[in-house]
């Protein structure tokens, strides 16, 4: 598999019951700003690892950047992306 990760904690929304007010349901702390060259960085830092060390480019590889985690398993190229998925991990389970 070759993908990217970009992971950043989230902050629950206010426990405001029937609001409407988007900035209560998605606080802007949970916004992305996601710099596509610190992908490419990440994954040349760990090409640079994986030519010194035991590091596999089958293996997830991660750095942290601000406020995100940056990861790369084997090897994604930007310029075939076809497909961008997004979740939320609910790290209590």
């Amino acid at each position: 598999q070759n993908f990217y990760e970009y992971e950043i904690p989230l902050s629950p929304t206010a426990h405001e019951p029937a609001t409407t007010d988007p900035n209560l349901i998605w606080p802007e702390a949970n916004n992305v700003d996601l710099v596509l060259d610190e992908l490419k960085e990440v994954k040349l830092a760990r090409d640079r690892a994986f030519r010194t060390s035991n590091t596999s480019i089958t293996e997830k590889y991660s750095q942290v950047k601000g406020k995100a985690t940056i990861s790369v398993v084997g090897a994604p190229n930007l310029s075939n992306v076809r497909t961008i998925m997004i979740g939320v991990r609910n790290p209590r389970f």
